[in-house]
């Protein structure tokens, strides 16, 4: 950010008109015209932004409200269930099919997949991101996810190996 959006933010901030993390960071996207590609706000990234910018002493959000967690564990479904092994080589899965995940299509289906399998857990993914299902014939074989890039990949590094 630049100094005058900073300015912006912390003006936003000491307005007193937004109490909530989520309403600053509608109106900071607002102000600064923080726009998704279908002309949404950016309110997911922006609200990690501004919790970063908290960290670094550069602002100072409302204080977060207590009691109302939001926590969600996907549900575990048949749909969900790894099968049987499979054996063989790539050819013998036949043609794959990689679906794109959109919101409310398939989303819980994705999440599940990754609260069984990712060695993390489920954790929303934050910012522009593309979710997609691998299948072979009807059975899914993969779920891939891509984010912007991340501020801190340490959990991944160490997974991988990497220093």
């Amino acid at each position: 950010f630049t100094p005058s959006e900073i300015a912006d933010i912390r003006a936003v901030i000491a307005s007193g008109e937004h109490p909530t993390c989520a309403a600053v960071a509608r109106e900071v996207c607002r102000r600064l015209n923080w726009r998704k590609p279908d002309d949404g706000l950016k309110q997911s990234s922006c609200r990690s932004a501004l919790s970063r910018m908290e960290r670094d002493g550069l602002v100072r959000l409302p204080p977060r409200m207590r009691g109302q967690s939001r926590a969600y564990t996907p549900t575990r479904t048949a749909a969900g269930d790894p099968g049987p092994l499979l054996e063989g080589s790539r050819g013998d899965l036949g043609r794959l099919r990689i679906v794109r995940v959109r919101p409310g299509d398939d989303s819980h289906l994705w999440n599940e997949v990754i609260a069984r399998h990712h060695y993390l857990g489920y954790r929303p993914l934050v910012g522009a991101q593309l979710r997609y299902l691998v299948y072979a014939e009807q059975r899914l074989l993969a779920a891939l996810g891509f984010a912007a890039a991340a501020w801190r990949v340490l959990d991944r590094d160490d997974f991988i190996g990497w220093n």
